[in-house]
């Protein structure tokens, strides 16, 4: 049980720094990458592992060991949805001879980084990738009343609806939204569910990448549009007129999207509220800090009382929306992948933190080695996770789901392997693989050009089948960091 809550409170644990974590960090920051948990979370992390392996040198258990939020990634320039937070390298806490690169897509896998403080809901300009609360009497605008959103783009040219209820025809009330390139936000109202009338600021010129806050308030027909950039001191943009009673409506009040899947977002929201009094106390609250992945890694209560859940389209390329609670590596099923050259073994085991997307019939692997097709690969297949060897041979599968999922695969030539879900009872057989082959690829099915879709969030391989013991330890400990979200 050594490991257990590390990664969740340092101070319990923490009497020095590990010479092999303080070593990892200083490469890091030098080689110019980023370990958004610090030099404590990294600390744990080394920490953990080794308590779990009772080693001093990490390099004797973990032949590699990946993870964007306590190890660290490096951050490559990108365009479009990755414009300024692509990932070109993931560190491994073995050295430098492990590190997973990516140099060959034409977009990298979108590193998703979270401060250690504020949650938010990542939107990808995707149709259907929101959250959404049911039709409520608090959601419904009357009299004096006052919205205020935090959120940053990745795109300023983008238009992108903020907040509102507005997904179905001849029950829309009322929205927010950016016009992208102008820079003009405009709060819409119906009066009746389908004529809209619209008061819209002056030029409000947004950054990339950076954090605003926009407050809109309407007092009788008078609208004020106000901007800040710390949530605290507000300027005026302008004002305009907008009079009408708002039509009630039974729509769902939906985060960054709406208009019947129209002016989907572009970028982070990290809160919105509605209060129905100018500087009174909200009466729905957006506010991922309050989604806790213990409790449902779907949906969460808002203190104010409403339900939010979160929403992800079907389409099976391209990013996908997530509420982001640690950092994590997004790969998008069209070119994203990365790779290392570090020797591959015929035993060993796995240990995988890992949202699949898009699980096609054809086997597409999320983990494989870099000069084959299925050499120890950990495939989403349909409805299974496959764990393959030697090319196409397997019978050892576990039901997928949709959820971030850890998975656990060991390898034994000739001996025993397994596969297990969330540390459940294993799967076995004793089939023989050939030469596994060399290196890991991640979200790419070796040699062939085809990617899979999902989010990263830890990868492990280690040199040695571990016990049962050792399996759940890890388990334990990697679930720890992962905010107990399975």
């Amino acid at each position: 049980m050594i490991g257990l809550g590390i990664g969740i409170n340092y101070s319990r644990v923490l009497a020095s720094i590990d010479t092999q974590a303080q070593a990892h960090y200083d490469r890091v920051i030098a080689d110019g990458g980023i370990i958004p948990a610090g030099l404590l979370g990294c600390n744990a992390w080394f920490v953990a592992v080794k308590a779990v392996y009772g080693v001093t040198d990490i390099t004797t258990a973990i032949s590699a060991g990946y993870d964007p939020h306590y190890l660290g990634t490096k951050i490559g320039a990108g365009s479009g949805t990755t414009l300024g937070q692509a990932a070109t390298k993931l560190y491994s806490c073995s050295g430098a001879s492990g590190d997973l690169v990516q140099a060959t897509a034409a977009s990298q896998p979108l590193l998703l980084s979270f401060d250690g403080i504020n949650k938010y809901l990542f939107v990808p300009k995707v149709i259907s990738n929101t959250c959404t609360t049911p039709n409520s009497a608090a959601a419904n605008l009357s009299g004096d009343f006052e919205i205020i959103v935090k959120a940053d783009t990745f795109d300023k040219n983008l238009d992108g609806m903020f907040i509102g209820k507005a997904d179905n025809a001849g029950q829309r009330s009322y929205y927010l939204y950016y016009t992208g390139g102008t820079g003009v936000i405009n709060f819409v109202i119906s009066t009746n569910g389908t004529n809209f009338f619209t008061a819209s600021s002056t030029n409000y010129s947004l950054s990339n990448n950076t954090i605003f806050w926009v407050k809109v308030t309407r007092s009788g027909s008078t609208v004020t549009f106000y901007k800040s950039n710390d949530g605290i001191t507000y300027s005026i943009i302008n004002t305009a007129s907008l009079s009408g009673t708002i039509f009630t409506g039974t729509d769902t009040l939906t985060i960054g999207n709406g208009i019947a899947n129209g002016y989907p977002y572009a970028g982070k929201i990290y809160r919105a509220t509605i209060s129905n009094t100018i500087g009174g106390s909200p009466v729905v609250d957006f506010n991922p800090n309050s989604y806790n992945a213990a409790t449902s890694q779907t949906n969460w209560t808002s203190t104010t009382g409403e339900v939010w859940t979160i929403n992800t389209g079907t389409a099976t390329t391209g990013y996908k929306g997530v509420l982001v609670d640690r950092s994590l590596i997004m790969l998008d099923g069209v070119d994203d992948s990365m790779n290392t050259t570090l020797s591959r073994q015929d035993i060993l085991t796995q240990y995988l933190v890992y949202k699949t997307e898009n699980a096609s019939g054809s086997g597409y692997s999320i983990i494989n080695s870099t000069n084959g097709f299925h050499n120890n690969s950990i495939t989403p297949e349909t409805t299974n996770m496959k764990l393959y060897m030697n090319a196409a041979s397997s019978n050892l599968s576990k039901t997928l789901g949709s959820l971030l999922t850890f998975w656990t695969a060991t390898n034994n030539q000739g001996v025993l392997n397994t596969l297990q879900k969330n540390n459940d009872t294993e799967v076995s057989n004793s089939y023989t693989p050939a030469v596994s082959g060399s290196g890991i690829s991640i979200g790419k099915t070796g040699v062939t050009t085809t990617y899979q879709k999902g989010n990263v969030n830890t990868y492990i391989v280690t040199p040695q089948v571990d016990t049962h013991t050792q399996r759940t330890a890890m388990y334990n400990a990697i679930k720890s960091f992962n905010n107990n979200a399975f």
